[in-house]
C-alpha cells in the first residue's frame, strides 16, 4: 500500500506514521502498489504519471490497472474534483463513490440546487429517497 500525495506538500507535516507509506505518483514504488490512497487531486497525479507512458488516455488507464476506485466522502467533493480519479477509470475498473449524509451533509454549492433540491441520498439499490 502507498499514499500519494501533493509534492509540494512539506513532508513535516505528514504523521510519522504514515510517512513510510507515502511515494511520489510516478515512482516505482507507487507503480507496483496494489493499493494507492491519494486525494481526488492527487488522483491526478497518479493518472500524470501513467499517461507520461503514452500519449493516449484510454491506454494510461489500463496501464495504471486500477481495477477498483473508491471515493470516500463523496458527498463532500465537488463534481470535477469527483471527475479527476475517473480518468484512471478503464473497461474493467468499478467505482464507488460513497458518503455517509449523517455524518457530513453535502456541499451543495449551487443556489439554484440547494433550493430546488433534486438530490435524494439513500443506500445503494434502494432507490433513492431519505
Amino acid at each position: 500500500m502507498v499514499r500519494v500525495n501533493d509534492p509540494r506538500r512539506d513532508p513535516a507535516s505528514i504523521k510519522a506514521d504514515v510517512l513510510p507509506f507515502c511515494a511520489p505518483a510516478g515512482s516505482a514504488t507507487a507503480s507496483s502498489a496494489r493499493v494507492v490512497v491519494a486525494s481526488c487531486s492527487s488522483a491526478g497525479l497518479v493518472a500524470d504519471a501513467a499517461l507520461s507512458l503514452t500519449t493516449c488516455h484510454r491506454l494510461a488507464a489500463d496501464l495504471a490497472g486500477f481495477t477498483h476506485i473508491f471515493v470516500d466522502e463523496a458527498g463532500q467533493a465537488t463534481v470535477p474534483e469527483t471527475l479527476i480519479p475517473m480518468r484512471l477509470v478503464s473497461a474493467r475498473t468499478q467505482v464507488l463513490l460513497a458518503g455517509d449524509p449523517r455524518q457530513l451533509g453535502p456541499v451543495v454549492h449551487s443556489a439554484v440546487a440547494a433550493a430546488g433540491g433534486g438530490v435524494h441520498y439513500g443506500r445503494a439499490g434502494s432507490g433513492g429517497g431519505g
